[in-house]
């Protein structure tokens, strides 16, 4: 079971991000399960938000979240919407 402040943590962190664009990255997928990486990424494709398998040791991968941070930022460019981009990271 998780701690409060661990709970508090992540309801702050839902309402700092509730109307913001958002990429996930599955960091480790190296060392997941290869269909359970699929399942993921599908769910968050379903819900319209990019994810990234992400495995930190990989420059292909870093290079990877840069290139889908600047497609997300671009796409909001073309919108006419001016933004800046957060790196947020949640771990229990």
């Amino acid at each position: 079971m998780l701690g409060f402040h661990y709970q508090a943590r992540i309801q702050m962190f839902k309402k700092l991000i509730a109307n913001k664009k958002k990429i996930i990255v599955l960091n480790k997928s190296d060392l997941a399960n290869e269909k359970e990486n699929s399942r993921w990424i599908s769910y968050f494709a379903n819900k319209n938000i990019p994810a990234i398998l992400f495995n930190s040791t990989s420059q292909d991968d870093i290079s990877k979240v840069i290139n889908k941070v600047n497609e997300v930022m671009e796409e909001e460019k073309e919108k006419g919407k001016n933004r800046r981009a957060e790196i947020t990271k949640l771990q229990e």
